[in-house]
């Protein structure tokens, strides 16, 4: 047996979720080994966060609601529960009490004083707001939380007696066995160590080196989900990546505009100088990130370019952090700022339960890598801090308390010479082309076979080498392309649009076609068929055998729509006829037969029309028996006309 250290209870990572576990434990008097990649605080996923940490204030139920219709009604109701119940308490005894993160307020909160985040009236913070929250409920630092608070957090971890923090140090691999885990293999400068635990805590980020241009820091590869997937844990939902709508990418830098920019009123315009996000939901600049994530990219393929204008508020002053990342980069965020979407977040993961336990034995998930069922198949902005934190504190408290065993770890070799220092980074380009093309944004069935068949091939080229050698950034590139594999994998067994999975239409033949390569080749047709198809998706609606019937001269001077949809009740519980079945600047027809329903929307110039509204969807929803929608797109531009179907069940 080589040498080996031993600990209470091993954390694997630094954000806050790894933090929070790290420091939950040692209050319950447990030794705590905290192994991180990070060799300084912007390697965490939590340092980059900017927008802020939610709260439930004196509403928890309005929270609630805001949490699920945020999800497209896909989130765990347990789960919120759990989330909302614990949020003012986890931040008042963690960031206010023991951290004293100072929160921008418009009041001083007095040494010793109850803090109060129940009452919006007498906390003394300032509190804001962003997309799909109904009301001011965030605590925020400028547009730099994440730092204020990881910084603080960071330092007080690293000076408790009872943790002994390894920084620069990565695991490699769970040690288990017959469904329970004991440890984990760690590495640092190029040395291995097994680490034997009583529990192990995963909280190792995001997945963001997988995709070309992500909001997270480098090394973010998805070590603890596939360590956890390879151990054999339930891994779920891996096909919600979601996408933050306005991220600015200049000069191969990236950097995240907070949605906190658009909660004060900033706008979005495309490259012709227009607003669009008032075409796109009737929350506009608000609406769930993947409507504005989806739009924006829309607008940015038929204009050349979307800008975040900040003209309507006084942003210098309520957004310094960002006006001095503008000027390092040359942006004169006067003019507007570029923004397009990228990679953001993992909505799935490592499942586990309201106290971030795994299907396995003494192995808990939490933070990024863990799917709790909190944010569904779309998570609301400002509660990944939130959940870190609530996640955090109850895993670690369980966590501790269990004994330790010393097993056999498992044997990494290293008989053949190290690698060229050059080929991991050539395969993760690969890695990111493949994800990029076919796994990003919009999916559909043709591109995520693509994708599974190339992923398989990297997956075997990488496994050869694995066996033989051992290194961080082979390892790094092996969890990488399972993490891959398994978004693929879930995303093409999963047929429906839903949230930030987003699947472009299906074929006559069960296969899915992408929208833009069915329709002619100018722009606005693609433009106009996208704007339909995100409104529908709004609604939860799956959209099935999408195809261009004819084209054809047209003496149409500007764009027409024309929707019909047909809904059966339930014969067992029928709805009322409430006034949001109405579309004021449409003609309704409804007429009853065996429960039967007809809404035609008669033709209306495009932009003057509201799409079928999602309010009224999810309202009749839970009386559907099916529901199928035709629509007809007719654009006129050299001349040209198209004409689609779309069609859909709900099953």
């Amino acid at each position: 047996m080589p040498d080996y250290t031993q600990t209470d209870v091993l954390v694997i990572g630094s954000g806050i979720a790894g933090l929070s576990a790290a420091l939950a434990a040692a209050r319950e008097g447990a030794e705590v080994t905290l192994a991180t990649k990070a060799t300084q605080p912007k390697g965490a996923s939590s340092w980059w966060a900017q927008g802020g940490i939610a709260v439930s204030r004196d509403d928890p139920d309005q929270f609630r609601h805001d949490i699920q219709t945020a999800s497209s009604e896909t989130a765990d109701p347990a789960a919120i529960d759990v989330l909302v119940e614990d949020a003012n308490a986890a931040v008042e005894d963690v960031l206010l009490e023991t951290l004293e993160v100072d929160f921008d307020g418009h009041g001083e909160v007095m040494a010793g004083q109850s803090h109060n985040l129940g009452d919006p009236g007498e906390s003394g913070f300032d509190l804001t707001r962003e997309a799909a929250h109904s009301e001011d409920r965030i605590l925020h630092i400028d547009a730099s939380t994440g730092k204020h608070i990881h910084i603080p957090y960071l330092n007080y971890i690293a000076g408790h007696d009872a943790v002994d923090l390894r920084d620069d140090t990565a695991a490699l691999e769970l040690i288990r066995h017959e469904g329970r885990v004991h440890g984990a293999v760690l590495e640092q400068d190029g040395e291995f160590e097994p680490c034997y635990a009583g529990s192990v805590v995963l909280a190792t980020g995001g997945i963001g080196d997988l995709y070309p241009n992500s909001t997270n820091p480098d090394g973010s590869t998805g070590d603890g989900i596939a360590m956890a997937a390879l151990a054999g844990a339930d891994v779920t939902e891996m096909e919600y990546v979601q996408f933050h709508p306005t991220v600015c990418t200049v000069d191969g830098a990236t950097f995240l505009v907070s949605e906190a920019v658009r909660g004060e009123g900033a706008v979005l315009r495309n490259g012709d100088g227009r607003r669009f996000m008032t075409e796109y939901h009737q929350a506009a600049e608000l609406a769930p990130r993947d409507v504005v994530a989806r739009a924006v990219q829309t607008e940015r393929d038929v204009t050349g370019n979307v800008i975040l204008d900040v003209s309507p508020l006084a942003f210098a002053d309520e957004f310094p952090d960002l006006v001095q990342k503008c000027e390092e980069h040359g942006i004169d965020w006067r003019e507007g700022i570029p923004v397009g979407p990228a990679e953001h977040f993992l909505c799935g993961g490592v499942t586990v339960d309201g106290r971030g336990r795994t299907s396995l034995d003494r192995l808990y998930a939490v933070g990024e890598c863990a799917r709790t069922g909190v944010h569904g198949a779309n998570r609301l902005a400002s509660t990944s801090l939130l959940e870190g934190l609530v996640w955090g504190l109850r895993a670690g408290a369980d966590a501790a308390g269990r004994d330790t065993q010393i097993i056999e770890a498992p044997e990494l070799t290293q008989t053949d010479p190290a690698l060229p220092e050059n080929f991991a980074r050539e395969k993760f380009r690969r890695l990111c082309r493949v994800m990029d093309e076919h796994v990003g944004l919009e999916r559909n069935a043709d591109d995520l076979g693509k994708a599974m068949s190339a992923l398989r091939r990297l997956k075997g080229e990488v496994d050869a080498y694995s066996r033989t050698r051992t290194s961080r950034p082979l390892y790094e590139l092996r969890s990488a392309t399972i993490v891959a594999l398994l978004i693929t994998r879930q995303a093409a067994e999963n047929s429906r649009s839903v949230g930030c999975h987003y699947v472009t239409g299906e074929s006559d033949d069960g296969q899915s076609e992408s929208i833009a390569d069915d329709w002619h080749p100018e722009d606005c047709h693609r433009r106009d068929l996208s704007w339909v198809c995100n409104h529908l998706a709004c609604s939860g609606l799956r959209l099935t055998r999408l195809r261009r019937i004819r084209t054809t001269r047209c003496i149409f001077t500007r764009t027409h729509i024309l929707v019909i949809w047909r809904i059966q009740i339930r014969e067992t519980a029928r709805p009322p006829e409430p006034e949001h079945c109405r579309f004021s600047t449409t003609q309704t027809h409804v007429r009853s037969q065996r429960h039967l329903r007809m809404v035609s929307l008669r033709q209306r110039p495009f932009g003057s029309w509201q799409m079928i509204d999602s309010i009224s969807i999810s309202i009749l929803r839970p009386h559907i028996e099916n529901m199928r929608i035709w629509v007809r797109i007719r654009v006129s531009q050299s001349s040209w006309t198209g004409t689609a179907g779309i069609s859909n069940s709900k099953e």
